[in-house]
């Protein structure tokens, strides 16, 4: 199966706009600034990056002989041992794969609308076929009313299909409530660390703030707290528990709050670019939306010198991409202005005008969105100096 449905299969969305600068993100129904979510990798395919083939986490399974012991199997046995392999990695997209695509849409059509099996086919279902929005809304609503008064153990299903159900809806208290199911769901079903939980969990803070910003920052800290009740050295704990708190950095920005904003960001980067001075640019990269956060909270202040600290942690964490990356442009052009360097601004306007990526910045309208501190006064100079002119 290709990667983009393995990941959706997993479930394991996570918010963009906990990853990047706010400046790109699109507005959702929920009036929110906040990218398009996007399903990342499942766990399996961020960790390939992160350890060596060899390692037992990474042994493949023999999908076919087990599957072929299951051909007679009745159909809700065997439809659970095709759901499995779909979810940890068969591609049902091969050859060999499509009849049994098929074989589990068969057998999901004869069982009862309350049977998880039923749930589990359909999520595979959206995530392989890219059902309109309609069709995918309505089978997820209903699926999600079907198993209302399902078994505990069908808890973290109902908190999936919750949360694939919010992004399609529009803001309202069905939205909502829909968000607060998915949490609960996934954090009563699911034990552990979770990525689907921290997505939900970040939405739902995020829905919050336009209705009530005391609730909303309270689910924030919540979340950070549980985060930091179970700190980890894996790669992917670490990227989940950077966005909730990049995410709470923003929700305090927005609202002026600057000082909390900088007191929650500081230690993490500051360890992150303490290790980069020793090598490792693993950390600063990482915390890339706090290091931007940090440069733009210094631009409202007209604080030249740190942001231009800022600056050049921004710079070393974007590394090879650095020079493609017109969100930084218009970053340095901000603060050569605000610098009065002349030479400087000219050299990022010529920088800007360069990139092929500068084009999409002005199409996309991500420049007119953008809510970071300094996003008034980048708009002021893409104005003045003609940036989204062509």
């Amino acid at each position: 199966m290709p990667r983009a449905a393995a990941s959706r299969i997993a479930g394991a969305a996570l918010v963009a706009s906990c990853l990047a600068l706010p400046a790109i993100g699109a507005r959702l129904p929920s009036g929110e600034l906040r990218a398009k979510p996007v399903a990342i990798p499942a766990a399996r395919e961020i960790l390939a990056e992160r350890v060596p083939a060899s390692s037992p986490a990474f042994r493949e399974r023999d999908w076919e002989r087990e599957l072929a012991a299951s051909n007679a199997a009745p159909p809700r046995q065997r439809i659970r041992a095709l759901l499995d392999a779909a979810e940890n990695g068969y591609d049902l997209e091969s050859d060999a794969g499509r009849p049994r695509a098929a074989e589990i849409r068969r057998i999901a059509a004869t069982l009862p609308g309350n049977d998880p099996l039923r749930g589990r086919a359909f999520l595979l279902r959206i995530a392989m076929d890219g059902l309109p929005v309609d069709e995918e809304r309505r089978g997820l609503r209903k699926l999600l009313e079907a198993l209302r008064d399902a078994p505990p153990e069908a808890a973290a299903l109902r908190g999936r299909l919750a949360l694939a159900l919010a992004p399609l809806l529009p803001q309202s208290a069905e939205r909502l409530r829909t968000l607060f199911i998915a949490r609960d769901s996934l954090r009563g079903g699911t034990p552990g660390r979770n990525v689907e939980l921290a997505e939900a969990w970040s939405m739902l803070a995020s829905e919050l703030a336009i209705r009530d910003a005391r609730a909303a920052e309270a689910e924030w800290k919540a979340l950070v707290a549980w985060h930091r009740a179970a700190p980890s050295t894996d790669g992917v704990s670490r990227m989940i528990a950077e966005a909730a708190e990049s995410g709470y950095m923003r929700f305090l920005m927005r609202r002026g709050r600057f000082d909390a904003a900088e007191s929650l960001a500081r230690p993490s980067v500051d360890r992150a670019m303490a290790e980069a001075v020793r090598g490792d640019e693993t950390g600063l990269r990482r915390v890339l939306a706090k290091v931007q956060g940090l440069f733009w909270i210094a631009i409202a202040r007209r604080d030249a010198t740190h942001a231009g600290r800022w600056l050049d942690a921004w710079a070393d964490a974007a590394s090879a991409s650095a020079d493609l990356d017109p969100q930084l442009a218009l970053a340095r052009l901000t603060l050569a202005d605000l610098a009065g360097d002349a030479q400087g601004v000219s050299k990022a306007r010529a920088w800007l005008s360069t990139l092929v990526a500068t084009t999409v910045l002005c199409e996309s309208g991500a420049i007119a969105r953008a809510d970071h501190p300094g996003a008034a006064q980048a708009r002021k100079l893409v104005e003045r100096y003609g940036i989204c002119r062509g």
